[in-house]
């Protein structure tokens, strides 16, 4: 007679389960290195506006296509990018963008700006007005938050007319 084992191969369960496994974290680590945001990755500068897409809920429960006028970060190529900055000192169209928002949208809190694109401490002072009023936090800069909380200027094209109002962003 042979040995009990004769004739079968040997045990590699374990091999495979330790393969396995080392695979998978290598993949884990790599996608997470691969997506990770870097350290000193900034938000952008905001350095214009565009019309940008989006939709609105008409009538509490129909989705429709609107279209809001939004500061932006044009990268090139039809390209732009509402996850910018402006902030305390920012002169541009982008300031003029965010001060007609501020009188459109926000007038009934008492704001009256000039419309200069300078960024000063009355353009700071409404926007802190608007974040307070979206529950948001007040610092006085457009970023990323503010950009999709507070109400921007928007249209809806339907097949009888055209409305005017002020929503927040919706993608």
């Amino acid at each position: 007679m042979g040995s009990p084992t004769a004739g079968r191969r040997p045990k590699r369960g374990w091999r495979r389960t330790v393969g396995l496994s080392l695979v998978a974290a290598l993949m884990a680590a790599v996608g997470v290195l691969a997506t990770a945001p870097a350290a000193h990755a900034a938000t952008p500068k905001c350095d214009g506006w565009a019309f940008v897409q989006g939709t609105h809920l008409f009538d509490w429960d129909i989705v429709v296509p609107a279209v809001s006028t939004m500061p932006v970060k044009h990268f090139g190529g039809g390209w732009d990018e509402i996850k910018c900055e402006i902030r305390y000192g920012d002169v541009g169209w982008q300031v003029k963008r965010l001060q007609q928002t501020l009188n459109g949208c926000y007038g009934w809190l008492g704001i009256k700006l000039t419309v200069d694109g300078h960024f000063g401490t009355n353009t700071k002072n409404a926007l802190i007005k608007a974040q307070k009023n979206s529950r948001i936090t007040a610092d006085g800069v457009y970023g990323p938050k503010t950009a999709t909380t507070i109400s921007h200027p928007k249209s809806t094209y339907t097949m009888t007319n055209k409305d005017w109002f002020c929503a927040p962003y919706r993608p």
